[in-house]
């Protein structure tokens, strides 16, 4: 909301309209929505409120058939009062709500319930730090989210180990086993993905809020990049840096060893992958440009919802690295992304926020983008799902470099995910809901 005060034209009573009306009047419920719910039975009837949105009556399903009418009224009502009343009101009394409904909730394997506290909110602050910027060509220069979000300097990293940008996206062909065009073919998705392990093992060694870890800035150096990509190539030698039917499903990827690191034999922390993420880009009139990604972790989040107030509470602490240092070691060990309970400076954070006190916060793989040319806007795009949002977003700038594929008309309803579990799994699919 501090956003729209310091940027928006429009107040927010007019900007949550469209949601509101939405919210009331419903939308038609479709498959996918349904195939979800059915899979997540177990996390929505954790809580009432949950079973009351989503489940049936005997809450063994979804409370809606494929083509009826969902609506949330109570998601509607929420977003008026916080429209009418502003930021006071969610951090006074919606807080308070929302500490009832997560304290109350109890998870049924553990038995354990919430521990959300007033003072959680009054420590945390949304905070302003410089993007990830990193030159492409002489003309072009990528923007992207800095940590706690990984998605910044990975996908630079990808972009530039990718090749294209020193000359020209002609140039693609003669790193493609000499292919003549520039159309999208299977083989080549494959290749983006042996560049996105090649960049994931990297990212899941060094990086984390870097408010807590010293995440090397020799991951953006071009010499490293240029480095890592060969490497990659070599991959390709090998049959690939993925896993294939001759090599298996749990082939490691190693990390590079970026200037200013010593060279480490230490174990690299292999992630996870869930989904409940949504994404926007928006260009006005005026110039500006947008790119936002915004999440509640995994499917339906916790799967608790706040009583009467219509919206799921998320799970967000599970970017956090489920083991926090290597089988065998201890905590002088850790996991860049591993939890911790201390609160330090804000190095990273800038404006009224530099050098403020925070606790660490967990690295996601968001990764709202910005194209410049000639410092001037030209595309905002990022992408939805964990680890292929890094490839969605990749893929996605093509276009803009005079590189295309098949169904490039239908980018906008098409979904091609770049998948990598663990690493272990590739995935090429067109024109599906969503990634």
């Amino acid at each position: 909301m501090g956003e729209l005060q310091a940027f928006a034209a429009l107040p927010l009573s007019d900007l949550a309209a469209p949601a509101i009306h939405l919210a009331d009047e419903g939308f038609p419920f479709y498959q996918h929505m349904h195939d979800k719910i059915v899979a997540h039975l177990d996390s929505l009837n954790i809580s009432d409120a949950s079973a009351e949105i989503y489940l049936n009556e005997a809450r063994t399903g979804p409370k809606f058939e494929v083509g009826e009418t969902f609506t949330n009224p109570h998601l509607a009502d929420t977003m008026r009062e916080l429209a009418g009343k502003g930021w006071q009101w969610y951090y006074s009394h919606l807080a308070d709500e929302i500490i009832d409904a997560a304290n109350s909730a109890v998870e049924p394997h553990t038995g354990r319930h919430g521990l959300l506290q007033k003072s959680d909110f009054e420590h945390y602050k949304a905070v302003r730090r410089n993007a990830v910027r990193k030159q492409l060509r002489n003309d072009l220069e990528y923007v992207g989210m800095s940590f706690p979000s990984s998605g910044g300097t990975s996908l630079a990293m990808m972009l530039k180990m990718w090749n294209v940008f020193p000359s020209s996206a002609d140039d693609l062909g003669s790193v493609l086993e000499g292919s003549n065009d520039k159309n999208w073919t299977f083989e080549e998705a494959r290749r983006m993905v042996d560049v996105q392990n090649t960049v994931w093992a990297d990212r899941q060694k060094y990086m984390g809020d870097a408010d807590f870890v010293d995440v090397p800035e020799g991951l953006l150096d071009d010499e490293y990049i240029a480095e890592r990509r060969k490497e990659w190539v070599a991959c390709l030698d090998a049959e690939g840096c993925s896993p294939s039917p001759t090599r298996g499903s749990e082939i490691p990827v190693p990390f590079g060893t970026p200037p200013g690191v010593e060279v480490s034999t230490t174990f690299v922390d292999r992630g996870s992958d869930r989904m409940s993420t949504t994404h926007f880009s928006i260009a006005d009139r005026e110039g500006n440009f947008l790119s936002m990604t915004t999440t509640i972790e995994e499917n339906f989040g916790t799967g608790v919802t706040v009583p009467g107030r219509g919206f799921l509470l998320n799970n967000e602490l599970t970017d956090f690295s489920f083991r926090p240092y290597p089988s065998g070691t201890g905590p002088a060990h850790a996991y860049p992304n591993a939890p911790s309970g201390e609160r330090k400076r804000r190095r990273t954070a800038v404006g009224e926020d530099a050098n403020t006190i925070g606790g660490k916060r967990p690295m996601s793989s968001m990764s709202p983008s910005l194209i410049f040319s000639n410092n001037e806007p030209i595309a905002a795009f990022g992408r939805v799902r964990y680890v292929s949002c890094l490839v969605c977003t990749r893929i996605i700038t093509l276009p803009c470099f005079g590189y295309t594929y098949p169904h490039q008309e239908d980018i906008s309803r098409s979904t091609i995910i770049f998948g990598v579990v663990l690493p272990c799994l590739i995935c090429f699919l067109l024109n599906l809901p969503s990634c």
